[in-house]
């Protein structure tokens, strides 16, 4: 028994599903980090679009009250470009719309990782399940042969 379990570990090393397991527990780690990676930096890019929202509506309320403070008879439209031009020239705003950038390519760079490694673990886990079919048609066979052994040693010819 012991020779045979010795066996069947070496030919299991010898196709390698030691190193299989170890290679899907090893990516399955990889991909909860990614995952709280890009959950995080989702969240600074949500954050981040709040933020340009909330400095957009500070510009058009101090603009609009400069522009009807000024002359009560200023028309939507005069507003509207007086707007316009506050939002291109606020410093802070076109700060914030750069950080949005950066932040959306690092989510990207995220999500592609963990892509990459999705499919590194599938295919990980579909080399497991193949030794797995292969181990156990070895076993099959084994039994059988250890049946027909004993049915050839009962047999009286």
């Amino acid at each position: 028994m012991r020779t045979n379990m010795h066996q069947s570990l070496a030919f299991g090393e010898q196709f390698g599903a030691e190193a299989a397991y170890g290679q899907a527990v090893e990516l399955n780690n990889e991909i909860s980090i990614s995952e709280i990676e890009l959950a995080n930096a989702t969240d600074r890019l949500r954050r981040a679009k709040a933020r340009i929202e909330e400095r957009e509506s500070e510009i058009e309320y101090g603009t609009t009250i400069d522009a009807t403070g000024a002359d009560e008879k200023v028309s939507q439209a005069a507003i509207d470009r007086k707007v316009k031009f506050a939002k291109a020239a606020d410093e802070e705003l076109k700060a914030l719309n750069i950080a949005v950038l950066d932040i959306a390519s690092e989510v990207d760079r995220h999500a592609a990782c963990l892509s990459g490694q999705k499919t590194a673990h599938k295919t990980v886990l579909a080399r497991i399940h193949g030794l797995d079919g292969w181990f156990q048609y070895l076993a099959a066979v084994k039994q059988a042969n250890t049946h027909h052994e004993a049915a050839m040693a009962a047999t009286p010819f």
